[in-house]
């Protein structure tokens, strides 16, 4: 044994081997979920401003004219998201960013459709939202659940219901009952 370890090529061999394991080890392989997840990142860098600017107008005119500009931005966030692919969605659940802008759309969602004042009924509870928005929603909805888990969907439930303008006074249930966060999202997502 100490005769191979003192041929030159051995030991050179040796502390390549060590040296290329330390690497590994300080910097692992990217798997293709990570080159995804990281492609999507650079991907709505650019959408953060967009997205900012969107919101703060539909929040304040909280109408389809309002928020065009939050939905456009918001198909586009969603096409990266789709990007991804369904195998690697899972791996965004450290992504802070994603779960920002899902649950700010959900948001501004649950707000447009309740308006300033409660719904006078459960059919009431889109408000002027159409189909598409509602889909969307739902989308919105799926994507929290499967990527940061059922409790994160219920925690942001439980947020709204309390939030929405004369909620209290409805109660729990039928604030439930009249508000989007009710919707069974049968829809082809």
């Amino acid at each position: 044994m100490k005769e191979i370890l003192q041929i030159n090529a051995v030991r050179v061999g040796l502390v390549l081997f060590a040296a290329l394991m330390v690497i590994i080890y300080f910097n692992p392989p990217h798997t293709a979920c990570q080159s995804q997840v990281e492609i999507y990142q650079e991907g709505i860098k650019p959408l953060w401003k967009p997205l900012i600017g969107a919101i703060g107008l539909c929040r304040e005119h909280t109408d389809l004219g309002g928020c065009t500009a939050f939905i456009e931005v918001l198909h586009k966030l969603e096409n990266k998201y789709d990007e991804v692919g369904h195998q690697c969605q899972p791996a965004l659940k450290g992504d802070a960013s994603t779960r920002t802008w899902i649950t700010s759309s959900m948001e501004i969602f649950v707000k447009s459709a309740w308006g300033s004042v409660p719904p006078t009924n459960s059919a009431a509870r889109n408000g002027w939202l159409d189909i598409a928005q509602i889909v969307e929603y739902c989308k919105l909805r799926q994507h929290l659940q499967d990527v940061f888990g059922k409790e994160a969907l219920d925690e942001f439930v439980e947020s709204r219901l309390s939030d929405l303008p004369g909620a209290q006074t409805l109660g729990r249930n039928e604030t439930w009952n009249r508000s989007i966060l009710s919707d069974s999202c049968n829809y082809p997502l």
